[in-house]
């Protein structure tokens, strides 16, 4: 059987914030995003637009809103599945996102603007109560 190009990807990039990232003429930016097993993001909007597809693994999404007196409030969540794909735009893309498979989850990311002149493509993180979470 093959080896999977994907699995070399995983061996040399470990941890919990691999990437191998692209600039496009066009300021786009992409980002192939390792999960490992368990692993949870902050709750964080973002600077701009994303697009991202599954390959490997499976990734579940929490969304939020932020409410008046300064808490957050669970709207939604979704899993995507390998070869599913998803996107958002701000305003209202407050999410979170965790690996809820038994192995390493892969994503492909898409950015609308170019990361690397902004440093991140994380706006702000919230560390507000939640109400109406899963968990």
């Amino acid at each position: 059987m093959a080896k999977s190009p994907l699995r070399s990807l995983v061996r040399r990039y470990p941890g919990s914030r691999p990437r191998v990232a692209r600039r496009s003429p066009c300021a786009a930016w992409a980002r192939l995003a390792c999960h490992p097993i368990g692993q949870v993001t902050p709750i964080h909007d973002h600077v701009t637009w994303c697009v991202f597809g599954v390959l490997q693994g499976a990734e579940h999404e929490e969304l939020y809103a932020v409410r008046d007196g300064g808490w957050l409030e669970q709207t939604g969540s979704n899993v995507a599945a390998v070869g599913e794909v998803s996107g958002f735009a701000p305003p209202g893309d407050i999410h979170r996102v965790r690996n809820c498979g038994d192995g390493v989850a892969i994503s492909l990311h898409v950015y609308g603007a170019d990361i690397t002149r902004l440093g991140s493509s994380v706006r702000r993180t919230y560390d507000l109560p939640v109400l109406g979470a899963s968990g």
